[in-house]
C-alpha cells in the first residue's frame, strides 16, 4: 500500500471515531441546544423517551449542577420529579430513567440516581450509566 493511502485510511478512521464520540458523547458539540434548563412541569410530563434527545436526558445536567435536589426530603423529590423508576433500578434509593446509554454501542441506560440519608433526605444526586 502506498503511504498516501495508509495516511488517508488513518485519517478516515480518526474522523469516524471523533464523529462518533461527538455525536454520542454526553456533552456533544453537535447538539448545541442539547442541554436544557430544568423545568419541573416539563420533566414530569415528558414521556420515557428512548432517544438521545429525550427531555429528561437534556435536563438532568442542569438539575444536578444546580444542587436543587440536595437536602430535599423524599416526598419533595417525588413532588418535584414525579414517581421514580424504582422497579427497574432497586439498587438505588431513588432512580429516574433519562434515556439510552450515550455511547456508540448503547446497551444500557442513563439514570439520575439519588442517595438518601436516615432521615430520607437527598445527600447526593448523580448521573450514572447502568
Amino acid at each position: 500500500m502506498s503511504r498516501r493511502l495508509v495516511v488517508g485510511l488513518l485519517a478516515l478512521g480518526v474522523g469516524v471515531l471523533l464523529t462518533g464520540h461527538l455525536y454520542f458523547g454526553r456533552f456533544s458539540v453537535l447538539f448545541p441546544l442539547w442541554p436544557r434548563e430544568f423545568v419541573a412541569s416539563e420533566w414530569r410530563s415528558a414521556p420515557l423517551d428512548h432517544s438521545f434527545r429525550s427531555t429528561r436526558l437534556r435536563m438532568a445536567g442542569d438539575l444536578i449542577e444546580s444542587g436543587a435536589l440536595n437536602g430535599l426530603a423524599r416526598a419533595e423529590v417525588l413532588e418535584l420529579l414525579g414517581p421514580p423508576n424504582q422497579s427497574l433500578y432497586s439498587q438505588f434509593d431513588l432512580a429516574y430513567y433519562l434515556g439510552p446509554e450515550l455511547s456508540i454501542f448503547s446497551i444500557g441506560a442513563e439514570l439520575l440516581v439519588m442517595d438518601l440519608d436516615d432521615e430520607q433526605r437527598v445527600v447526593s444526586a448523580r448521573w450514572v450509566q447502568n
